[in-house]
């Protein structure tokens, strides 16, 4: 540890000997690791409300004034809504990053607009990072496993608490990787030149894009703001309004997170954020209801269901079949191009990503898709028409395919 030593240096005047009496710097470090308090967490710059447990925090982190004397509302002000809720969810997000949760329990963060660009997504995504020293940002495309905790855990990115997935354009976003870490309470994984990396989950995961709808169990995870595009304010520049108030707005969230929450009745599975964020915004219950409403219509998994078993329902009537009475074996190539096909996926998946992202439509909601009886969930699905039934005869989509088959 050099930088140890170098402070040590710098601070007294200690010469360091070659004979074998005298303690070595691999000696004196491992007594100051025995005998000395270890954190889980450091935070040199910014607050949690309360405290999180086992974490340093520096003086910069606690010098706050006593009231910010309403710079958490300018800022608030500055952003067009859709609906009222998407304040209090705006809010909500602000002030996520500063409540004192153990890791895992704070939702993602989900901005769109039917507005499309100007609407100020990826402007709400930024101010909220750099009001806490800036955010992990990924441009355009979801990050690998590998290439998220690398990031998340190299020497700048174990100091910030906000990543921000940017102008993401996809139907049916879904991220097993980004799914996971929101719901970690650690993060561990690769860290460079020193092998195992672990930090608390102190993160928020902010996603913005345009016609952006979500996977069922991304929605279940993501609070959901919705913009609209308004007048633009000459002179106004959020950015330099933080870099200007940061602390103002900080004592503005502090004094919420800290203030008497009110009860809720019924939780969803954030019920932790829930009662130290929502329950401390006007009107929790509607703020929540709005949450869960939001979350069930944005289920991108039952719409691509619906679109895959109506291409189904096209090709089977192109080849002859009628879809509704027939009970056709289609073979597993066949029904992975269709799927690939229907959802216009591009680049292709491999087949055995494809073939497990069908599976998982099947489940989602396509009622006439089931392994084929008798062939394996690996070569054959069955096409049941809704009004078939067990006696209707079972046919066989090799002998009919010649020509008729849409083009790959």
């Amino acid at each position: 540890m050099p930088e140890l030593f170098g402070i040590v240096k710098e601070r007294a005047a200690v010469e360091w000997s070659l004979d074998p009496s005298a303690a070595s710097h691999a000696e004196i470090l491992a007594e100051l690791l025995r005998t000395s308090r270890s954190f889980a967490g450091v935070e040199s710059d910014y607050p949690h409300f309360p405290p999180l447990a086992n974490t340093y925090y520096s003086h910069a982190a606690r010098d706050l004034p006593e009231s910010g004397n309403g710079a958490f509302d300018a800022l608030l002000d500055h952003f067009r809504y859709e609906e009222p809720a998407d304040r209090g969810f705006t809010a909500a997000s602000f002030m996520s990053p500063a409540v004192g949760l153990r890791g895992g329990k704070r939702p993602g963060v989900c901005v769109t607009s039917i507005d499309g660009c100007g609407s100020g997504k990826s402007t709400l995504c930024g101010c909220i990072g750099l009001l806490y020293g800036g955010d992990l940002r990924f441009e355009e495309n979801v990050p690998s496993a590998a290439e998220l905790s690398k990031r998340i855990l190299s020497v700048e990115g174990m100091k910030l608490r906000v990543v921000h997935l940017d102008n993401i354009n996809a139907q049916n976003l879904a991220s097993p990787v980004v799914e996971t870490c929101i719901t970690s309470e650690v993060i561990s994984g690769k860290k460079l030149y020193v092998g195992e990396g672990r930090r608390p989950n102190t993160l928020t995961f902010l996603i913005n894009g345009n016609d952006l709808t979500l996977s069922s169990d991304m929605a279940q995870r993501c609070l959901q703001i919705r913009l609209r595009k308004g007048e633009f304010i000459p002179g106004w520049d959020a950015p330099a309004f933080i870099d200007s108030n940061r602390k103002a707005i900080l004592a503005d969230i502090r004094n919420i997170l800290l203030k008497p929450p009110a009860k809720i009745r019924r939780h969803s599975r954030w019920a932790a954020w829930e009662s130290e964020v929502i329950a401390r915004l006007d009107d929790p219950e509607y703020l929540l209801r709005v949450m869960a409403e939001r979350q069930l219509a944005c289920n991108g998994d039952a719409e691509n269901a619906a679109i895959v078993a109506e291409y189904f329902a096209d090709q089977l009537q192109r080849l002859g079949f009628d879809p509704c009475l027939s009970r056709v074996r289609i073979p597993n190539d066949i029904a992975r191009d269709w799927y690939c096909q229907a959802l216009r996926l591009n680049p292709l998946p491999s087949p055995v990503v494809a073939g497990r992202s069908l599976k998982k439509a099947i489940r989602d909601g396509i009622a006439q898709l089931g392994d084929a009886p008798g062939h394996g969930a690996s070569r054959a699905l069955l096409w049941a028409g809704t009004d078939s039934d067990s006696k209707t005869p079972t046919a066989d989509i090799p002998h009919r395919t010649d020509g008729q088959i849409s083009d790959r």
